[in-house]
């Protein structure tokens, strides 16, 4: 399982892909747009499980969504 924190300026939220140890290109710093339900985990923070994902540009930790 690979979890990853995603964020950017509306909020954060954690992408849980099952079945993966890692995503080629999935860094911190990398951009990422999600697309998929967002629901609540267990650990009440908004998370989405397996998301369609699209790999952007590299950004600066202060520009755009992030990995974390």
């Amino acid at each position: 399982m690979l979890a990853c924190e995603v964020g950017d300026s509306t909020g954060q939220l954690t992408a849980v892909f099952y079945g993966r140890a890692q995503i080629t290109g999935v860094e911190p710093g990398t951009r990422i747009r999600l697309h998929g339900a967002v629901g609540i985990g267990a650990d009440g923070h908004p998370a989405m499980i397996n998301p369609a994902y699209e790999l952007l540009a590299y950004a600066p930790r202060d520009e755009g969504p992030d990995i974390g």
